[in-house]
């Protein structure tokens, strides 16, 4: 793990408490969020989930910390790698988290949830996780030539034809 050298700024190294207490306030923020949503829309969906006899055991807060935990591991990669600003890597691993962990998967019609059902689940998984990767995407990221040595911010490079 990174340790401090004493630099502040957008190039300052974190040191291993505060990369612990970014990843733990993360994987907090995805179940405060995975909560927000689900009581968005428990309205439209309550009456087709009071008829499936499912139980929530005490598996189920241990599981979203740990799926909140998944998607900040999947994330630190890119993040680290990416040569953009900040903003434009929170909006790009906002958009990655719902299409790539829910919304595709709602797409097609299955046999387990109605049409209906999806499209709220598709409301609601979209939101939370657009909402969580742009959180996840500040908190994490730092451009490689900050890295490397280089303390000056990078700036995008215009889109070429």
């Amino acid at each position: 793990m990174p340790v401090s050298d004493g630099s502040t700024g957008p190039g300052a190294k974190l040191t291993t408490g505060t990369w612990i207490r970014r990843f733990a306030g993360a994987s907090l923020a995805y179940v405060f969020l995975y909560f927000a949503a689900g009581l968005m829309i428990i309205g439209q969906v309550q009456e087709f989930y009071d008829t499936q006899n499912m139980e929530v055991g005490a598996w189920f807060l241990p599981l979203q910390l740990c799926r909140g935990a998944l998607y900040v591991a999947s994330a630190l990669y890119l993040l680290r790698n990416m040569r953009c600003t900040r903003w434009q890597a929170s909006l790009a691993t906002g958009f990655m988290f719902p299409i790539l962990a829910g919304v595709a998967g709602l797409l097609s019609p299955n046999p387990i949830m109605p049409e209906a059902i999806r499209y709220w689940h598709i409301l609601e998984i979209g939101w939370s996780n657009l909402v969580y990767g742009m959180l996840v995407g500040y908190l994490f990221w730092k451009p490689r030539q900050l890295r490397a040595g280089n303390r000056e911010p990078v700036k995008a490079e215009p889109a070429r034809a």
